[in-house]
């Protein structure tokens, strides 16, 4: 039977952005949001929502935070960035922008529907002018449907951000709030939120007894050794064992599949 995980017990990369966002965007900052919506049974989320569900009202009502830029508003960031550098930011936080929640506050469209080259443009002309990325995913591919026999992934955000860092050297800004980006911002909440759970009440649950469970390298077993604690790589997901030995990071062990995960625990 298939566990069934409720909202509650899950801490997502949007949200880690929007962390980041509260402790270093200033009253009054300009944000440029592009991501895309989720779905999860009923319910229909997305990186804009869950800015606004993680920031405390009194900070998040200064911001002007935005989906849709129009050209005239893309200056004005822009602008606004030369002469204070840390108060404007864009935020990538989707596999592909292919947001349709027509969000944006002022314009009230829809964000951007792929990465176009006028978006890479126009994302990079702000960093140009000293806005800062903060990108919540370092994956450079994301997952689609095969074609047949025919690997049909397509670039994510983390190959994009290095598209960014090499085109604004040396004056661009990025910080990753993701899975393996650098920043243990997400593991420290899943941190926290892990011990308000009733079975953790009475335990201690400081690093030592702690484990990153995961099938991917460069996000989930990165994401362990920045944070400081063991990790357990599973063979039945993403990535082989030929192709995580590629990888520099190396987990504390390997599992052939996420069902042995108890035998390890005792």
């Amino acid at each position: 039977m298939t566990p069934q995980v409720g909202l509650v017990h899950v801490y997502t990369a949007a949200q880690s952005l929007g962390v980041y966002l509260e402790r270093h965007a200033p009253k009054g900052a300009k944000i440029w949001v592009v991501g895309g919506a989720s779905h999860y049974k009923d319910t229909t989320d997305s990186c804009f929502i869950q800015i606004k569900k993680t920031v405390k009202p009194e900070l998040y009502s200064t911001w002007e935070i935005r989906t849709n830029l129009p050209d005239e508003d893309f200056y004005r960031f822009a602008s606004c960035a030369q002469k204070n550098e840390d108060k404007v930011f864009v935020a990538l936080c989707s596999d592909t922008p292919n947001d349709k929640l027509k969000e944006d506050p002022v314009t009230h469209e829809s964000g951007y529907s792929d990465w176009s080259y006028h978006l890479l443009s126009r994302i990079t002309q702000l960093m140009l002018n000293k806005a800062t990325l903060v990108n919540a995913c370092i994956d450079p591919l994301a997952s689609d449907q095969p074609h047949g026999d025919v690997i049909m992934h397509v670039p994510s955000c983390g190959a994009f951000e290095h598209f960014f860092k090499f085109a604004t050297f040396p004056f661009g800004k990025i910080v990753n709030t993701g899975k393996g980006g650098g920043l243990p911002i997400i593991l420290e909440e899943a941190h926290k939120k892990l011990k308000l759970q009733p079975a953790a009440k009475s335990l201690k649950l400081g690093k030592d007894n702690l484990a990153m469970v995961g099938d991917v390298p460069a996000t989930d077993m990165q994401a362990a050794e920045d944070y400081g604690i063991r990790s357990i790589f599973v063979l039945s997901g993403a990535t082989t064992l030929e192709q995580a030995a590629k990888w520099k990071v190396r987990p504390t062990c390997y599992l052939d599949d996420v069902g042995k995960i108890g035998g390890v625990a005792e």
